[in-house]
């Protein structure tokens, strides 16, 4: 027989020969890559100790079309003796057994990073390190011992780092091809912010042109509980790992401590059921995981918590979407929607969306699908991802949106978000490009856009009719007032008010919002409520103005509380119009103006309240005295 030679190799030096796989096939992937390991650790870390991230990506070309990247972040910082093993080893501090939230699962993306690096350049990481607790910067070059898997440490040392009290930097070089697109760099750091509106990032690019997003929110996101895994939909395989890592004991104690929401009930049943009631768990054999496996497919789905997971919220996605897309100057942006937690094969997901429709935005183009998971964008395979396959499934005409044949990606003026958040992200590849078909997922992805959908078909069908009102307004107004005029001058009757004659024809409460800019940090909001409807009416209007100053307000009989406010409109006359101005000081910010608490008549001009908003605000009771003069002014005679 012919002997061959068979050598083990590391998980070093497979990677290092099908670097494809990671998502470094190609010198622009690699440079984007690489980038987006080191951000997405940095979040990670900046996220797990309290801090709000500031990251700083500055890209420099030398020679050769070899770039120096650094990404600096405001983190807590890494432990001295850590520090090597961190970024020299692949498969390092795994989250792979953890049944919670992250962006990195695997423990080999940063550390990828470093293995392209010195391929391609032959040049070491450098890396600098420093705690809260820490009186010196850390730095340590190191590259990656192919062979062991790894790092081989090159150099030493502490340095002073100035006006810098914790966080962490690393420097790569690396061969790479920097340019803008749909698959780029700064699309990347401009998807991120979207989803993690708590984060401010800047990048500085080879032509030292600088992209910064500040954030628009103080609120980290909650720790994420680690949670012990459901038994539904839990496979044979999953259920032998999980043995293989437990003690022995019984089939009833192995499911009351392993898994998430089990009852001793449930157990028992499971033991008895499975006739496996006085086998131990190391005993088990294929059918008897078997059967077990076929009577938990019998048991009532259940309902998981979100305790594990960090879904954005729903009031976050609308913000990071307007500070990122707002330039576009969208018409409208739909009330983002959040599914139930659902589970696919043991586990929890959710499923998040959010969409912005008109403005400056190509109407006769498909429309953009920004795709996240776990809020990490998603910028390759949009084709192949389970997100877009769910999109293109929906029935899009009758929510408003051309779709050729019924089905494939809509085409419209509309940018549509999906984030899916899981303890377990089933990627089509390593290199997390795309999701995998899970028929669970696609299915909560599909109802979540159709709610999404509705939302949006209820705003244009509001529009359409918007625009018949004004029109029959405009129409009224330029009539109404000539009639009158002739028949005061044919009959000598005394002059007419029509004011109650338009409300009649009408039947709405108007809102008007006229915005003026008063200078270059500067605005001045005027929101007029007429009643146009034959009967007396009263309306609470809700203004947010954010992290803004506030200037002015002309009516005393408003509530303020942190940028938000809340105004009373009561006693409404039919014909009559109450006004409040206000300004505040913003170049960019507008404030968002809603209603509620009016019963049986439409409104127009505005949106009802969010139901994200908490309206829990005092009251202040309308000073009739103080508003009786302005209102007669704004009568119409």
């Amino acid at each position: 027989m012919l002997k061959t030679d068979e050598n083990k190799i590391s998980i070093a030096e497979f990677f290092e020969k099908n670097r494809h796989i990671l998502g470094f096939e190609n010198s622009q992937r690699a440079l984007l890559t690489s980038v987006k390991e080191a951000v997405d650790n940095s979040l990670d870390a900046c996220e797990s100790a309290g801090i709000l991230p500031s990251i700083r990506i500055e890209i420099v070309e030398r020679e050769n079309h070899e770039f120096e990247v650094n990404i600096t972040d405001n983190g807590p910082g890494i432990d001295k003796n850590k520090i090597a093993s961190s970024f020299g080893s692949l498969l390092y501090g795994t989250k792979f057994h953890s049944v919670v939230q992250a962006r990195g699962q695997q423990g080999i993306g940063i550390s990828a990073a470093v293995l392209y690096s010195q391929i391609t350049t032959g040049k070491p990481a450098k890396i600098i390190s420093k705690r809260a607790e820490d009186r010196v910067a850390y730095v340590v070059k190191l590259m990656i011992n192919l062979k062991k898997n790894e790092p081989e440490i090159m150099e030493k040392e502490v340095m002073m780092w100035e006006h810098v009290d914790h966080g962490l930097s690393i420097t790569l070089f690396m061969k790479g091809k920097y340019q803008r697109g749909k698959q780029s760099i700064y699309e990347y750091i401009k998807n991120t912010a979207i989803v993690n509106p708590h984060i401010t990032i800047e990048l500085i690019e080879p032509d030292k042109n600088i992209v910064k997003f500040a954030r628009v929110t103080d609120r980290i996101p909650r720790l994420p509980k680690v949670i012990k895994p459901y038994i539904y939909g839990i496979e044979i395989g999953n259920i032998m790992e999980i043995i293989k890592r437990s003690p022995d004991m019984s089939v009833k104690d192995f499911f009351l401590k392993n898994f998430s929401n089990i009852s001793t009930r449930i157990a028992s049943e499971i033991e008895s059921d499975a006739d496996v009631k006085n086998i131990k768990i190391h005993a088990l054999k294929h059918e008897h995981i078997k059967r077990i496996v076929e009577y938990i497919k019998k048991l009532p789905v259940q309902e998981p918590t979100d305790e594990a997971l960090i879904p954005i919220e729903e009031d976050l996605i609308k913000k990071g979407l307007k500070n990122v897309i707002g330039a576009l100057k969208p018409d409208y942006y739909v009330s983002p929607v959040t599914g139930k937690p659902k589970i696919w094969n043991g586990n929890p997901f959710i499923v998040e969306a959010g969409m912005v429709w008109g403005g400056d935005l190509p109407a006769d183009q498909p429309i953009q699908i920004l795709r996240y998971a776990n809020r990490v964008p998603l910028l390759f395979q949009q084709g192949g991802c389970l997100i877009t396959n769910a999109i293109s499934s929906v029935n899009w005409k009758q929510y408003g949106l051309e779709q050729r044949g019924g089905s494939g990606i809509p085409s419209g003026p509309a940018v549509a978000l999906v984030h899916v958040a899981s303890t377990k992200i089933p990627y089509t590849s390593e290199a997390k490009e795309a999701i995998a078909e899970i028929p669970e997922i696609e299915n909560e992805i599909k109802e979540v856009v159709q709610r999404l959908g509705r939302r949006l078909r209820m705003h244009l069908n509001k529009e359409i009719r918007r625009k018949k009102i004004e029109e029959k307004f405009e129409i009224i107004n330029e009539i109404l007032p000539l009639i009158t005029e002739k028949t005061v001058a044919i009959t000598g009757r005394p002059e007419i008010r029509y004011n109650s004659i338009i409300a009649k024809i009408m039947n709405v409460l108007w809102v008007n919002v006229i915005k003026e800019n008063t200078g270059e940090k500067g605005k001045k909001y005027t929101i007029q409520v007429t009643n146009y409807t034959s009967a007396e009416q009263q309306i609470t209007v809700y203004i947010d103005c954010g992290t803004v100053t506030i200037k002015s307000l002309s009516d005393k009989n408003v509530v303020n509380e942190n940028g938000r406010i809340k105004w009373i409109v009561k006693n409404i006359d039919s014909g009559n119009t109450k006004t409040l101005s206000m300004e505040i000081l913003s170049a960019s910010d507008d404030a968002e103006i809603y209603y509620a608490d009016v019963t049986g008549t439409e409104v127009i001009g505005i949106e009802p309240l969010p139901g994200d908003w908490d309206i829990d605000m005092p009251v202040i009771e309308e000073n009739e005295e103080d508003s009786s003069e302005e209102d007669e002014d704004e009568q119409d005679s």
